[in-house]
Formats: C-alpha cells, sequence, structure tokens
C-alpha cells in the first residue's frame, strides 16, 4: 500500500479513539482538536515503520505515543490548570445529571495536577493502560509512583473512569473529520518544514553576511562578546489565543444589575451564603473574592447570581426560590454555567408558565430558542426571537411546555454566537411513561425505556403529554460477570408527525446503576412504525477499554429478521444472530459504518451525525 494511502487509513481509524483522551487533556474541544491532528503527525514516521499485519492495539499504541509527544511537547493553548473542562456548553443532552456533577467533581480534582500527573491519570483510567505501558509512554521510571502521587490527589480513583467517560462525551466529534484531520496533520507537517527551512535559511544568511555563530562549547564570556557584534532581531508579537476561560468579572460581572441591585441586606445574605460545598464557587479563602451580579424578581421567581472571583477563573452559582424570600431562603442552582463571551442565562417555571433569564454585558443582543424545531418532513431547525434587553440584562417567556429546549445567542459588535446553554431548573419529568410491548425483542425495564424520552423531549421542550411513545426493539446485551445490562430503541412522535428513534442503554448492579442514550435519527410523519429499521451507535457504552472500544450497536427491524452483520471500513463483516428482530454488538462499535440484517442494508445512526444534540 503507498505511504499516502497508508496515513490516510491510519488517521480515518484513530482520529476518533484520540480525541477524547485530547479533550481530556486540553479542555476544550478547538485545542483537542489541534491536538489530535500534531499527534498524527508526530505519529506518522512510526506509522510508515508499523509491519503490514500490525494489529489494531500496536496501531492505537503508536497514535497515543504520537498524543504524548505532541501534548507534553505543546505550548500553545493558555487553558486553566491545563485541562480543566473549561469555556464549553453543558453537558452533552444524554448525560444524566448524577453523572455530570461526577464529572464536575472529577473535572475539578484533576485540575489540581501537574501535566505528567494527569496524562498518566487519562492514560491509566480513560485508556486502560497498566502502569507499565504509560511508563513506557512517558518515559518514567516509576510509573506506578506516579500514578499513585496523582490518585492521591483526586481522592477516590475508582470513580474516575466514569466521570472521565462523561467529561470526554462532551466533546462532539463533529470538531474533525477524515478529511480534515488529515489535512490538519499536513498542515502541521508542512508548518515543521517551514520553521526548519526559515532555521536554515538564517543561519546561511549569517554565514554569507560573515557573522559568526557562537561556539557552543566557548566560554560564557566569549559567547557574550560575540553577540555583542551583531543586533539581535526583534522580538515578535505573540500571537493571541482563544481564550477557554473567564479571568475577570468585566462588564457583566463587575457590578449587580436587576431591580433588587440596592437591596444591601439581600446582597449581604447572598455573598455570606456557604455554597462551596455545592462544588461551584471553590475556596472562599485569601485571593478570591466575590461579587452579587444579578438580584431581582422574575416570573415568580427571586433569581441572585453570586460570583467569585480566584487565581484561576471566574466561578457562579445562582440562588432561587420564591419571589420576596430572603437570602438564607435561596436555593443554589445545579450546573450553573458561565458561556465563554461572559454571558449566562437560566429558565424556570413560574405561575405563567417557563421565563428564561439571560445576563449579557450592556448593548449586546440576545435572542432565544424556545427548543428544537422538528418539522413533518423531518427537517430539524431552531427559530430565534429578539428579547428586548435592560443594561443588558433579558428575560422572556418560554412557548413550549418545558423549559429544557431552551438556547440563547449574544450578539456583540456584529457578531453572533453559536446557541448557548442555559441553565434548567424543573427538568421534564417522564415518571407516568405508559408504553406497550416492544415491536421486537424482549421486554426491559421501565427505568430502561424512560432515559432516551426524557432525552427527546429535553431538547425539543416537549413535555411527555405531547408526544407518542412506542418501543421498536429491547432485551438485553452481553456484559460483565455480575452487571444486569439492557438496551432498547424507542420511536418517539412529536407534534406534526415527525418521529425521533433513539437508542438508549442501561447497566445495573445491587447498589449503582448507570445509562445513556445512543445516537438519534429522524423520520418524516406518516413513517410506518411497524415496518421501520434501524440502527444506532452508542458514543459511550462503560465497559473496560477505550470509549472507542467499548461502544454498542443497536439494530431493530421488523421480527423475522435472523442474521445481521456489522462492518467497519473494508475488514471483513462481524456477525450477530437477531432475536425477533433485535440485535446487538459490542465490537469496536465506534468505528462501525455499515450494518446489513439477512443482505439489506440498515440505515446506521451515528453520534457524529446526530441533529439532536443541540
Amino acid at each position: 500500500m503507498p505511504d499516502g494511502a497508508r496515513f490516510a487509513g491510519f488517521v480515518a481509524e484513530q482520529w476518533r479513539p484520540l480525541l477524547a483522551t485530547a479533550y481530556l487533556l486540553t479542555g476544550a474541544e478547538a485545542p483537542a482538536a489541534d491536538l489530535v491532528t500534531r499527534a498524527l503527525d508526530r505519529a506518522r514516521p512510526a506509522v510508515h515503520r508499523l509491519p503490514a499485519d500490525a494489529d489494531e492495539s500496536a496501531r492505537h499504541e503508536v497514535a497515543l505515543r504520537g498524543l504524548v509527544r505532541a501534548h507534553l511537547g505543546r505550548g500553545r493553548w493558555p487553558v486553566r490548570g491545563d485541562g480543566l473542562i473549561t469555556g464549553v456548553a453543558p453537558d452533552a443532552w444524554w448525560v444524566s445529571p448524577a453523572d455530570a456533577e461526577s464529572a464536575r467533581r472529577t473535572s475539578a480534582a484533576l485540575d489540581r495536577l501537574d501535566r505528567a500527573q494527569r496524562l498518566a491519570l487519562v492514560l491509566r483510567h480513560h485508556e486502560n493502560l497498566d502502569p507499565t505501558q504509560v511508563g513506557r509512554l512517558l518515559a518514567v521510571d516509576d510509573p506506578a509512583g506516579l500514578l499513585v502521587a496523582a490518585e492521591r490527589e483526586v481522592g477516590d480513583p475508582a470513580q474516575l473512569p466514569d466521570g472521565l467517560e462523561v467529561m470526554a462525551a462532551r466533546c462532539t466529534p463533529r470538531v474533525l473529520t477524515d478529511e480534515t484531520a488529515r489535512a490538519g496533520a499536513d498542515a502541521h507537517r508542512r508548518s515543521r518544514r517551514r520553521r526548519w527551512g526559515a532555521a536554515l535559511a538564517a543561519v546561511l544568511a549569517l554565514v554569507a553576511a560573515g557573522v559568526v555563530l557562537p561556539d557552543p562549547s566557548a566560554s560564557p564570556d566569549a559567547v557574550a562578546a560575540g553577540a555583542a557584534t551583531s543586533r539581535p532581531p526583534e522580538p515578535r508579537s505573540p500571537v493571541p489565543e482563544p481564550e477557554f476561560t473567564l479571568t475577570e468579572f468585566g462588564e457583566v460581572y463587575g457590578r449587580t444589575r436587576g431591580p433588587l441591585a440596592t437591596d444591601e441586606t439581600l446582597l449581604a445574605g447572598a455573598l455570606a451564603r456557604d455554597v462551596d460545598d455545592y462544588g461551584y464557587l471553590g475556596s472562599s479563602g485569601a485571593g478570591t473574592e466575590r461579587r452579587v451580579a444579578y438580584a431581582g424578581d422574575v416570573g415568580g421567581t427571586r433569581w441572585v447570581l453570586v460570583v467569585s472571583r480566584g487565581a484561576q477563573q471566574l466561578e457562579g452559582v445562582w440562588l432561587r426560590g420564591p419571589a420576596g424570600a430572603a437570602a438564607e431562603q435561596l436555593e443554589p442552582v445545579y450546573g450553573t454555567s458561565l458561556a465563554p463571551d461572559g454571558s449566562t442565562a437560566v429558565v424556570d417555571q413560574g405561575p405563567d408558565g417557563y421565563t428564561a433569564l439571560v445576563l449579557a454585558a450592556p448593548g449586546d443582543q440576545v435572542a432565544v430558542s424556545d427548543g428544537l424545531d422538528v418539522a413533518p418532513d423531518g427537517t430539524v431547525s431552531r427559530s430565534y426571537r429578539q428579547l428586548t434587553s435592560d443594561d443588558g440584562v433579558a428575560t422572556g417567556a418560554v412557548d413550549r411546555p418545558t423549559g429544557e429546549g431552551v438556547r440563547y445567542t449574544v450578539t456583540r459588535d456584529g457578531r453572533t454566537s453559536g446557541p448557548q446553554y442555559v441553565t434548567s431548573v424543573s427538568g421534564v419529568p417522564v415518571a407516568d411513561l405508559a408504553v406497550g410491548a416492544p415491536r421486537s425483542g424482549t421486554a426491559v425495564s421501565p427505568d430502561t425505556l424512560s432515559w432516551p424520552v426524557q432525552q427527546v423531549l429535553s431538547v425539543t421542550g416537549w413535555a411527555l403529554a405531547d408526544v407518542d411513545v412506542s418501543v421498536l426493539g429491547s432485551g438485553p446485551f452481553p456484559a460483565e460477570e455480575g452487571l444486569l445490562a439492557e438496551a432498547a430503541v424507542v420511536a418517539v412522535t412529536l407534534p406534526g408527525g415527525a418521529i425521533v428513534t433513539v437508542g438508549t442503554w442501561r447497566t445495573s448492579r445491587q447498589s449503582s446503576s448507570s445509562s445513556g442514550t445512543c445516537a438519534s435519527a429522524v423520520h418524516p410523519a406518516g413513517t410506518d412504525l411497524a415496518t421501520l429499521a434501524v440502527a444506532t451507535r452508542c458514543p459511550a457504552y462503560p465497559n473496560s477499554g477505550t470509549v472507542s472500544e467499548s461502544s454498542l450497536v443497536l439494530t431493530a427491524v421488523p421480527p423475522g429478521g435472523q442474521t445481521g452483520a456489522v462492518t467497519v471500513g473494508r475488514r471483513e463483516p462481524v456477525t450477530f444472530t437477531l432475536e425477533a428482530g433485535w440485535g446487538t454488538v459490542l465490537d469496536r462499535a465506534s468505528l462501525v459504518d455499515l450494518v446489513t440484517v439477512d443482505g439489506q442494508v440498515v440505515p446506521l445512526a451515528v453520534p457524529e451525525d446526530d441533529v439532536l444534540t443541540g
């Protein structure tokens, strides 16, 4: 195989599993994508030296070695704590609040580590490498000691795999494609060649001009004397890099706004609240400063925003209660998020329905969307309406039965942000979910079915009473001993008739459980559920190994299908047996690009093309 084609295949195979790891190391999607492309470039020489029959683990080790070299040699991205997950939207819509809280605590713990410690923990607990493999990649003599010291800093290492998994799920694969990953790696290669070429040209120019370069073996005095014979070039101004954290109060948080901005008793009481136990404002000791950025009654709810500035970044927490409540009666809101542009927003249900409150900078234009719009033909979009702002504060009623699907944008200096997530308080209740028997497979527990329905409602803003729910297929799937594992594909018919199909998995033991949502697909109104065949790929099934090694493919076809097969690129298909039209595969599923049943192609929904992630 030509070297170019071989490297292209390596890139296509490795960039997805590398992306999640890079995200855990860098803390945001843009630098993660950059790190992946640099890692692929660093791995290029080793790829060409790999034997033609090198197995998948050998190829992935080469990719990881490139990632380690690129990461330890980097210096570009000003990410606090060398990798804390900051400046990004809240968790993906398939992440449960409990898992999101676990990820937040894990992120805060990892922020206390240095770069080598963090890299070691990510390799050990996310890539599932043993200490010897970690030591070989990091070139350290005592990897066990490094890991022990790092694990001592983060507390309970048993919680790390789950926390890291949810953190990694925040990074969407759509930030790269096979083509852009290859182009990025090639660009880094050209950049290195230009740097070496420029350095060589500079040396040749100095020689041609008669300038004698200092001898590295010469004495310091001689070197200084030689350097004095020529004028050094003026230093270049550094190129500004993207900011992924908020470090100053700025226009948004520099003063108190809102109808109750002059209520000194309320403000003092809010600042005195002990919210450290919730993990939002960090230490209140030396080096930190707290301010109340907003205080007011909106839609029957009293809102107070407390913001803290520590050594690394701003953190905030909304306090809420009934209108007129005293500071000590207000409760912290889980998941308060400060957007990279400095704005923040909340939505809650009051006597007159749901109301959104957005805090932006004076002069910003704020627009709000009530939820994803799914047209009868299956087209998915978002429509926004402008809100009237007063001193950068905008409020507006939500025209959906819940507030979970609300997003907002901020236009500043002629530039409009992407959709920003809103901190929601009320959630979407699905306790009354009642469905019939599955069309295919065998019945599973109601807890397994409720999670994907809740996620579809959350992103669209509809309530359970507005939709119809059917189970296309369900049943158990293979898991480690002692673990009950179930999966399902449900169909949610939305107002207007369009149908969303989405997969889900759930694992449980006696004392704990985990669940997740797989990729969704949208079908036009009138689609016949009795004959609909679907397959879906799950982005992060929590099993041993890397995320890409432990994902899951679910297939639901009308009863009667016998033999299924999944294909990864041009490899030999992996076959599986369907029971009453239901089948599962747990075999490098994140790379699966084709599913067939009895020779017929089944449409496959994949996370990177999921339209219901906004």
